[in-house]
């Protein structure tokens, strides 16, 4: 029984070992200039913060800057970029289908080639399903601000 938990435990620690060496995301800013979609929510076009409390929840919240409503939250996994992607720019990635935008994964150029990854929702699924036929979707990347909000922490 002891043997157990501390295998578990030890095989924890070992999945939760890269993302100590990882960059903690403490906020990054922006303008989006046209409306999306997080899973079933869509958002309009406008200036918007994105922010990970800390290094090991995979939530993040988004706000409208210029709305006081409340944060969007969703849920991201860390992903690392392919030798050929510029990640020298903080930046948002969205998968477009026809005039339909998809928030996709979240690059702050302060990480080494870490970024975050939204999960493809039912919503995205579908409109990607019924376009297959046409085309694949377009991928869109929107600069955002990191200068000013302190993107990297020390462990």
């Amino acid at each position: 029984m002891n043997f157990g938990v501390f295998a578990n435990a030890a095989l924890l620690g070992l999945l939760l070992m890269p993302l100590a060496n990882a960059q903690l995301m403490l906020g990054v800013q922006g303008k989006i200039p046209f409306e999306f979609r997080i899973g079933d929510q869509t958002l309009p076009a406008g200036e918007y913060k994105f922010v990970r409390n800390n290094l090991a929840s995979p939530i993040v919240a988004l706000r409208n800057v210029n709305d006081k409503s409340l944060a969007t939250m969703f849920l991201s996994s860390q992903v690392q970029a392919k030798p050929s992607e510029n990640t020298e720019t903080t930046k948002v990635v969205f998968h477009r289908y026809g005039k339909t935008y998809f928030l996709s994964q979240i690059w702050d150029r302060s990480d080494d080639r870490t970024g975050l990854e939204l999960k493809r929702t039912n919503a995205e699924k579908t409109i990607a399903h019924q376009m297959a036929g046409l085309r694949t979707p377009d991928t869109v990347e929107v600069a955002l601000n990191s200068s000013h909000h302190g993107m990297k922490a020390t462990d």
